[in-house]
């Protein structure tokens, strides 16, 4: 039997691309602390990182579109 996987580990680069497209920004900032706290792994939290931040400029810009303030 094997072991149930982590939702938040990434098992590898493979699996990371797969599976950064469909998460929210809230998830990745989850797995981006998970995997800062727990392995360390520079590549893979510049890669989850890199997706956050283009999750949150995407809504902030139509938050800005809508005429709103950010904060």
């Amino acid at each position: 039997m094997s072991k149930p996987k982590d939702k938040v580990v990434v098992e590898s680069y493979g699996d990371m691309y797969k599976r950064l497209g469909g998460l929210t920004e809230r998830e990745l900032l989850v797995m981006i602390n998970y995997e800062a706290i727990k392995y360390k792994r520079w590549k893979v939290l510049e890669r989850m990182h890199m997706r956050y931040t283009k999750l949150r400029n995407t809504r902030e810009r139509e938050i800005l579109k809508m005429g709103l303030p950010l904060f």
